[in-house]
């Protein structure tokens, strides 16, 4: 993190583009891909003056949600869903959640 990145509140609101730059420097990202990551309920955001804005805070949650755990055991596969802390059994077509 470099000083003027240092100088910002990790809760004050950014636009989209501006919280880009900050948060990921390398530019491998895009404003479209954050609205993306709205969509699935990954990113908290702000809606002001039909204007997105979000937090630095906000993007190290995503960053955290968008890990996931997956475990390969023969030829059965089990996934975590990270939303919701489930477990999948997926053999061949969709995932059976197991809600427990």
């Amino acid at each position: 993190m470099d000083d003027k990145t240092a100088r910002i509140s990790r809760d004050a609101p950014l636009r989209l583009d501006v919280a880009l730059k900050l948060a990921f420097p390398a530019g491998k990202l895009t404003v479209k891909g954050l609205r993306k990551e709205i969509e699935k309920g990954r990113l908290e955001v702000e809606l002001i003056a039909n204007k997105h804005f979000t937090t630095l805070a906000a993007i190290e949650r995503m960053r955290e949600l968008c890990k996931f755990l997956r475990r390969t055991l023969g030829p059965v596969r089990f996934v975590l869903d990270v939303m919701s802390y489930r477990t999948a059994k997926v053999t061949r077509g969709s995932p059976t959640w197991n809600d427990s």
